[in-house]
């Protein structure tokens, strides 16, 4: 996992927040991790293009990549 993403949630899970800034904080913070996911599977994607991984590998790849979202989304979700 991107350290930086996790310190950023950790900060964020132990600061005190008004109600009203909320919702916005925690939709910004799955924006980055989405963005951050989306990257990385752009990138299995052109290694696969480029036959650098096979196809099973890829599979493997973007099931983890999917996993470290949820992963993200849950230390999010604690507050």
């Amino acid at each position: 996992m991107n350290q930086c993403l996790v310190n950023e949630i950790k900060t964020f899970n132990n600061s005190m927040i008004p109600l009203a800034d909320y919702s916005f904080l925690v939709r910004e913070l799955r924006q980055k991790t989405d963005n951050y996911i989306n990257l990385k599977i752009l990138q299995l994607n052109k290694m696969l293009d480029n036959k650098e991984i096979s196809k099973e590998e890829y599979n493997q790849l973007t099931i983890i990549t999917e996993y470290e979202r949820q992963k993200y989304h849950k230390l999010i979700d604690r507050k």
